[in-house]
């Protein structure tokens, strides 16, 4: 087994510990980035940030744990896209207004964001001339900054 998946295995083992059971995956953090115990203060966190005040156009993972960020997103009316599980359909792309109001939540699921997102290709994105914040769900980030994720390949956890 590599040294990044037995830094996997152990990671997943403490994640079982906060991690909120996903009604697809459950805790199989192979197959998910889970949301976890405390995702709102991190939502509160990027909200108060300067750069995701003043940010135009935005690109959020479809991560369980960013439900909540989506959501303000969508209250607030700051247009974003986001991949499709897996990307294996592209990119979604959510506009301001079209979310009827008492909808946010729903449309901030993934399944939601396939009933009220739009496809957006990568030329179309590109055009916008750029991308002003980004926000990636992670199982971990050591204090290096390296990012651990999924491990698409990497055997289920224990």
């Amino acid at each position: 087994m590599s040294k990044s998946n037995i830094i996997r295995q152990q990671i997943w083992s403490r994640l079982k510990d906060v991690a909120k059971p996903d009604t697809r995956f459950d805790k199989n953090f192979a197959e998910v980035i889970p949301d976890f115990e405390g995702s709102e203060i991190a939502t509160d966190r990027i909200l108060e940030m300067q750069a995701f005040k003043d940010a135009e156009f935005l690109f959020i993972t479809p991560d369980n744990c960013l439900v909540d960020l989506r959501r303000h997103l969508i209250e607030m009316g700051k247009p974003f896209f986001m991949s499709t599980y897996g990307i294996y359909r592209g990119f979604l792309y959510i506009e301001p207004g079209s979310v009827p109001k008492g909808h946010e939540l729903y449309a901030a699921w993934l399944d939601g964001m396939e009933h009220f997102g739009v496809p957006i290709s990568l030329e179309e994105v590109a055009r916008r001339g750029k991308i002003d914040f980004l926000v990636t769900g992670a199982s971990a980030v050591s204090v290096d900054g390296v990012r651990f994720g999924k491990g698409h390949g990497s055997p289920e956890p224990d």
